[in-house]
């Protein structure tokens, strides 16, 4: 049924599909196209990240339009990400780009609980690093917690529990 939906629909895109490509083919095609985008938009919010961009931890007065290449949004979305997560934001779209291309080439598992799970756990260990190695660092303007604050609270946890080389062979352990 869906086939001759599609079929019906003129044009040079799902030419492609009425020439035998599988519903699930095309499927995870489009899946792939949505997250090449989303992470393409995700990495230039990060890129052009400026704490001084109005954002929900920051104003100014008179409001100002964001510098964010990506717009409103995307000062929204990386000031959010970055205050948690620190530089270890920046590796957020690589496990959307990574599941989509495993998602593509026909492995169901591209997207599985067990592998986010694994992706959660490696962006939260490189947070605890980063903010064990260097503290605090300059990022958009001014200096922040170069793990976020989802990095230094678990660091400060780990170093009180295992002590400063104890927590990094555990957190290396994890990773």
């Amino acid at each position: 049924m869906a086939h001759l939906q599609l079929a019906a629909i003129p044009g040079k895109f799902f030419g492609r599909f009425r020439r035998g490509m599988s519903l699930e083919a095309f499927e995870r095609e489009v899946m792939f196209v949505l997250s090449l985008g989303v992470s393409a938009y995700f990495y230039t919010a990060l890129a052009s990240y400026n704490a001084f961009d109005p954002s929900w931890n920051s104003t100014s007065l008179p409001m100002t339009q964001p510098e964010n290449w990506a717009g409103n949004f995307g000062a929204e979305l990386s000031a959010y990400v970055i205050y948690w997560l620190g530089v270890s934001a920046y590796l957020l779209p690589l496990p959307l780009l990574l599941g989509a291309t495993l998602f593509l080439t026909g492995r169901a598992h591209g997207f599985s609980k067990y592998r986010l799970i694994g992706w959660t756990f490696a962006i939260l260990g490189l947070a605890i690093i980063a903010h064990n190695q260097i503290p605090v660092l300059a990022l958009g303007g001014i200096e922040t917690p170069s793990g976020g604050v989802l990095g230094a609270r678990l660091s400060l946890l780990l170093v009180a529990t295992f002590g400063g080389i104890g927590s990094t062979i555990v957190v290396a352990t994890i990773l």
